[in-house]
């Protein structure tokens, strides 16, 4: 998304790299011409663009604009609507407003066949096998288009046997939920954490044994995770 988004040249000399393809050549400076990841600026000026774009072509593209206004996430679409027929609405009014401003869309995936049976095969979004489920990731969550769940499945990393402020905390910050839906987990994973700062532990020291056992109890829970499915 950022390389299709030109900088003003008065600003470019800011976005420099110094690059030489082997020790023997005199190095060379380079003007990075179009919005750069790592600056803070780039999500800005992306978004802003997209946005900007909407609005310009609002009268060519009404509902394409209105969606692309209020259901993206940075470069993520996630959108719908109550008939198939309406969202093979959205998706022409979107995939033309975007094209228009040099943002082609790929990575498509519907609930619904008809919605996509005319994407080419390399535009679509590849699913990945879990269990008896077949589901895309989308902004963090996993979605199983077929079956129209949200799935979830937690990766156990812990492997080691001591339990850290450090070690406990990673786990806790691997959570990717933006909706909210493992919230009673998620909160009850965060007042342990609350109490881990009240003891005022180092980092890498061992918590006290009442409050690993805590953890290990709720722990060797959390692979049930696997098994939460929501429509």
């Amino acid at each position: 998304m950022y390389r299709q988004v030109l900088v003003h040249e008065a600003d470019t000399p800011w976005q420099c790299i110094v690059w030489r393809s082997s020790p023997e050549i005199q190095p060379k400076v380079y003007k990075l011409q179009t919005v750069t990841y790592g600056t803070s600026c780039a999500p800005y000026l992306a978004t802003k663009c997209l946005l900007q774009l909407a609005r310009d072509e609002s009268s060519r593209f009404p509902i394409g604009a209105a969606v692309t206004l209020k259901d993206f996430y940075v470069d993520n679409l996630m959108t719908g609507a109550s008939t198939v027929n309406e969202v093979i609405a959205i998706k022409q009014q979107v995939t033309s407003l975007l094209s228009s401003g040099g943002f082609p869309l790929r990575k498509f995936a519907s609930n619904h066949m008809h919605v996509i049976e005319d994407v080419p095969q390399e535009d679509r979004e590849k699913s990945v096998k879990l269990g008896d489920s077949e589901y895309v990731k989308t902004l963090g969550l996993k979605w199983s288009p077929v079956e129209d769940i949200f799935i979830f499945s937690y990766n156990n990393r812990s492997s080691q046997s001591k339990a850290t402020k450090r070690s406990i905390l990673s786990q806790i910050a691997s959570f990717f939920d933006p909706l909210g839906l493992l919230n009673p987990l998620i909160v009850s994973c965060k007042l342990l954490m609350q109490q881990l700062w009240e003891l005022k532990l180092d980092w890498d020291e061992s918590v006290p044994q009442n409050v690993y056992t805590q953890w290990r109890n709720f722990h060797q829970q959390l692979n049930r995770i696997d098994n939460i499915q929501i429509p």
